[in-house]
């Protein structure tokens, strides 16, 4: 009888032991991951930075999350990009959205975009728009549809604009309304 309870006892010591066996070699394969939406990668809270010819940072963005694609298009949400020019302005783009087309530099911002341009730490000037191109290369921002800007003592309303980032400087395209305010 004792015999028999140590056999039991050796095959179920041997079934546990082969059990944990198992398990161990379960956790050491590798495991799959998958990219969102078929990325080949992404990122969270990314920051991009550009610098000038001279080394001095010309601006910074940054991203809540970046999805890569195999094409070398992406995505972006929660686009925040400071064009810092000279120190007393400040160019800020905001959006929800944001794309790059495969093989580009341009970035196409959308979902609500606005564009501010501070100086001396106070707003001097609010554009918002349903899209907009922002092209590093050439320090602009650009947008064929509707644009509302306010500043102070007036108020505008066009279609298309051309923001020149470096001559702080804004071209309106057309249909232009402007109201001022005393």
């Amino acid at each position: 009888m004792i015999r028999l309870g140590l056999v039991i006892l050796g095959l179920a010591l041997v079934v546990v032991l082969g059990a944990r066996l198992v398990d161990l070699r379960e956790t050491t394969t590798a495991v799959e991951l998958n990219t969102p939406n078929d990325s080949d990668y992404y990122l969270l809270d990314a920051v991009v930075q550009q610098m000038d010819d001279t080394g001095v940072p010309e601006y910074r963005m940054t991203v809540a999350e970046t999805l890569h694609y195999p094409d070398e298009s992406a995505r972006l949400t929660d686009i925040n990009v400071n064009y810092l020019g000279d120190s007393e302005r400040l160019w800020k783009l905001v959006a929800a959205r944001g794309r790059i087309p495969a093989g580009e530099r341009d970035i196409l911002l959308h979902d609500g975009v606005a564009v501010t341009r501070n100086q001396n730490n106070q707003e001097k000037m609010r554009l918002t728009t349903e899209r907009a191109w922002v092209r590093p290369d050439k320090d602009q921002v650009d947008t064929e549809v509707a644009v509302q800007a306010n500043a102070p003592g007036q108020s505008l309303k066009a279609v298309g604009m051309t923001l020149f980032l470096k001559q702080n400087r804004v071209v309106l395209d057309s249909n232009v309304q402007v109201t001022y305010t005393p």
